[in-house]
């Protein structure tokens, strides 16, 4: 009995450190993949289609973001997707490691928070261009190579109550 639970034990050991193993393999490649390098092909910044120049810019997508923003007689939910370009591959490897990505990730919050007490949310609909540029304005005064921030997705809800 005693043999039996230290062959188990040595099974389950060496498979968890195989599959460890190979999970940082696989991981490891992705990060250097072609297709992780945030690299625009084609997409909102080259609608087009064609193959990106040596002087497009970079991408590193920030996730979903949905800030409350109350007002007298309603709560307004806008739900929004970003991508952050940058001028170099460094930074795209830099802000998508999780550190950097929350701290990107809050302060796009932070800016969407500031540009609710504007204009820019007052209206039936939001001028994401606005938004974008109050966004990139506040980005770069914090972030090193912050060259435009685009908005992939921007959904308003408004509830009253």
């Amino acid at each position: 009995m005693r043999r039996l639970a230290i062959i188990a034990t040595l099974a389950i050991g060496s498979f968890g450190c195989i599959g460890y193993g190979a999970g940082l393999w696989f991981a490891r490649d992705n990060q250097t993949g072609e297709n992780q390098t945030g690299r625009v092909l084609a997409g909102p910044a080259n609608p087009h289609g064609h193959a990106a120049s040596a002087s497009a810019p970079y991408l590193v997508r920030v996730e979903t973001i949905t800030v409350p923003i109350q007002r007298q007689n309603s709560v307004i939910f806008v739900v929004a997707d970003f991508a952050v370009a940058v001028v170099h591959p460094k930074y795209v490897a830099r802000y998508q490691r999780p550190a950097y990505s929350a701290r990107l990730r809050a302060e796009i919050m932070d800016a969407m928070q500031k540009a609710s007490k504007t204009a820019v949310f007052l209206g039936p609909t939001i001028e994401s261009a606005t938004l974008s540029s109050e966004i990139r304005t506040q980005l770069q005064n914090v972030f090193e190579g912050v060259d435009d921030v685009l908005t992939l997705m921007l959904y308003k809800h408004d509830i009253g109550y």
